[in-house]
């Protein structure tokens, strides 16, 4: 009972301006205000790269911390500056003609640090990608900012395991393991309004 109403604080100030803490709420992630970097480390550098976001709503009930919705990722706007090397990771490692997106479905909100104005969550659920689900726990910070939440994060994609293609012979000996980092701009959308991707709350 006091970590469901520590759940209901932190989300009370973060994500419910105005609306009963145990309000289901529809969070909504603002593409051209969004980051998506990764890192892959090799033996000579690293390579870095960015993507971008196609579109992302979180729908979440406080008084339970579970969520639902999705989190879209252009998997063929990938780019680390270098077109010969793109088109080998878009045709050889994400074959992003049979896979054109990398989803992240949420499936739950834990509060690990609540704070004023920001807090630190873990959100848990899936990630699609390269035409399989995996179990996928995303640590951030969510900071509130001018009416709307910044959210910090990052985590590692252990691509190998996962069944795409080593990169060694495109990058040298380059790691299993790609780390993302993600800083995006959230609003709340209303009870009964419309999000980008069609959905009504």
């Amino acid at each position: 009972m006091r970590a469901r109403l520590v759940l209901w604080s932190v989300l009370g100030w973060a994500f419910l301006p105005g609306a009963g803490a145990a309000e289901p709420r529809h969070l909504v992630l603002d593409p051209a205000a969004t980051e998506i970097s990764f890192v892959l480390p090799t033996t000579v550098t690293e390579v870095r790269g960015r993507a971008l976001l196609a579109s992302g709503e979180i729908h979440f009930d406080p008084a339970s911390g579970q969520a639902s919705g999705r989190i879209v990722v252009d998997a063929g706007s990938s780019r680390t500056g270098i077109r010969l090397r793109d088109r080998r990771m878009h045709r050889d490692v994400l074959e992003v003609v049979r896979f054109p997106t990398i989803v992240f479905l949420p499936e739950a909100i834990e509060i690990v640090k609540p704070g004023e104005p920001a807090a630190e969550i873990l959100l848990r659920g899936r990630i699609a990608i390269h035409g399989a689900e995996h179990p996928l726990v995303i640590p951030a910070r969510v900071t509130r900012e001018d009416g709307a939440l910044r959210i910090e994060a990052g985590f590692s994609v252990p691509y190998v395991e996962w069944g795409m293609k080593d990169v060694e012979t495109l990058f040298l000996e380059s790691s299993p393991r790609v780390e993302v980092r993600i800083a995006a701009r959230a609003t709340w959308l209303e009870e009964g309004s419309v999000g980008p991707m069609g959905s009504r709350r």
